[in-house]
């Protein structure tokens, strides 16, 4: 009996050393188990020009090596360019449509709206390594109220415009244009251009349902797009663009080149570089950045040629509130969505995924670790420059060796005004503003397409903007302006 007593409790000794090893080492497993059937899925939106067929592959996989490296469940949501109005309101009405948000989408509104959430505990708990990529200068940033509430991209993140032209056709008419010329300069390129070539169309923005202003910036926004800081936004005065002498030439030269017969009619959501490619266009507006020859050259089927126009400059309506990613304030899990974040912008398995596609669907490596992206593609991102790191994705293989290192002195290197960072605060003059901004919609996309003639629909847009109270809400810009000034000067 004792002996049955004795094997009885060396028994329930062995079960309760068993359990004791299973309570205390078993934690991650449990942990995982429990990750391996997630109760909520973390939302990503993704920036594309247009729909690609095998995004659904990229959704899966990105689900796949978010559940593998961090025991998450991620949902990839393909987000078109030209719908980001829509998702707005998608967002405003769910108010539960994304964890995490580029800037690019929604992010003015949030980010006046106080509709997001800080980071700083977040980023400290759980953001190691994006802490280890950006100084604090860097970080500096995405704050409000002295907090962290949003994260810059590490990508090309400034302002310049170049134009980017058929080299064949700058051969052929014996032609060599400099790395920077005047807009008058180019416009004498096009004037031979045109007569030696008489079918083709000459000059053209980046695509044809945009204008000729689109991301092209010698000054810097202060309230909207109508009340600006001149000179890359270096001036100390507030002034109404349509007012300026600037705009007016500009706008002079765009409806000119329409009346010569040099610009395409609109065919709706066409890229620039298609019709370049098609033989039936010679130049096209593009925003400017190292590499872009080889870019756009790879759009068009042909060597470009990338003439400068701009300075490039940091902008603050778009470099402080629109480059970057952050959580939204409705996310009912943000330390997962910042843990998933993290990721994105240390792993290079996610940013090439995301970048490129798929090893062996959509590219292929070369024995030089470049990237050979196959012709027949069911993906296509050209967006880049929207993701939170693309300076650890691979390069193709026509990049420079230092590609990355370039984009990142230009953005060091680019002009940064006194305006960058400033904030109107518009209580109180939302009438005047929603006036505005009604006026412009009739008016300013038309001039800058070249469709308006300034001398006419100028001075109408003006008057009408005298009429909405312009000149009062210019004082108080003017007076925030100058009060904003003297505390940057103070270092407050």
């Amino acid at each position: 009996m004792k002996e049955y007593r004795k094997a009885k409790n060396i028994i329930l000794l062995m079960i309760l050393v068993c359990v004791i090893s299973v309570t205390g080492c078993g934690k991650t497993a449990r942990v995982q188990a429990t990750a391996a059937e997630p109760e909520f899925t973390i939302r990503v939106p993704l920036i594309i020009d247009q729909e690609q067929e095998d995004f659904p592959m990229i959704q899966e996989e990105f689900s796949k090596i978010v559940q593998e490296k961090l025991g998450l469940s991620a949902e990839l949501v393909y987000i078109n360019m030209s719908s980001k109005r829509n998702l707005i309101r998608m967002y405003r009405k769910e108010r539960n449509g994304f964890d995490l948000i580029n800037f690019q989408l929604v992010g003015d509104d949030m980010y006046q709206e106080n509709e997001l959430r800080p980071l700083d505990d977040l980023l400290a708990d759980y953001g190691e390594g994006i802490l280890q990529l950006f100084s604090a200068e860097e970080l500096e940033k995405g704050k409000r109220d002295g907090k962290i509430v949003w994260i810059p991209v590490r990508s090309d993140t400034v302002e310049g415009t170049c134009i980017m032209m058929r080299k064949d056709l700058l051969d052929a008419a014996g032609l060599s244009v400099r790395q920077r010329m005047s807009l008058s300069e180019v416009e004498e390129i096009f004037e031979i251009i045109a007569k030696e070539n008489p079918k083709i169309k000459i000059v053209a923005p980046e695509g044809l349902h945009l204008n000729f202003l689109y991301r092209y910036y010698t000054w810097t926004n202060l309230v909207g797009s109508a009340i600006v800081a001149m000179d890359y936004g270096r001036s100390d005065q507030a002034e109404v663009l349509y007012e300026t002498e600037e705009y007016y030439d500009l706008v002079s030269h765009f409806y000119d080149w329409r009346q010569k017969g040099w610009l395409p009619d609109y065919l709706g959501h066409i890229a620039s570089s298609s019709l370049v490619k098609n033989g039936e266009l010679f130049s096209y507006f593009v925003h400017y950045k190292p590499g872009i020859e080889l870019q756009e050259g790879r759009q068009c089927g042909q060597e470009m040629q990338a003439v400068q126009i701009t300075d490039c400059s940091v902008q603050g309506d778009r470099q402080f509130q629109s480059v970057g990613w952050a959580i939204t304030g409705d996310s009912e899990h943000p330390r997962e969505a910042m843990q998933i974040l993290n990721l994105m912008y240390t792993d290079e398995e996610v940013m090439n995924l995301l970048h490129y596609g798929i090893e062996g669907v959509h590219y292929e490596r070369n024995e030089d670790n470049r990237i050979v992206l196959k012709e027949e593609s069911g993906y296509r991102m050209n967006s880049g420059w929207s993701l939170p790191n693309e300076f650890i994705c691979l390069k193709r293989e026509s990049d420079p060796d230092d590609l990355w290192a370039m984009i990142q002195e230009n953005n060091e290197s680019a002009v940064c005004g006194a305006a960058v960072g400033f904030i109107f605060d518009s209580s109180g003059w939302e009438d005047e503003f929603s006036q505005i901004e009604k006026i412009e919609s009739v008016y300013a996309d038309g001039l800058a397409s070249g469709a308006l003639d300034p001398d006419i629909y100028l001075p109408v847009m003006r008057k009408e903007f005298e009429d909405a109270g312009v000149d009062l809400l210019l004082e108080e810009v003017q007076r925030q302006y100058d009060q904003w000034l003297s505390q940057k000067e103070r270092g407050e």
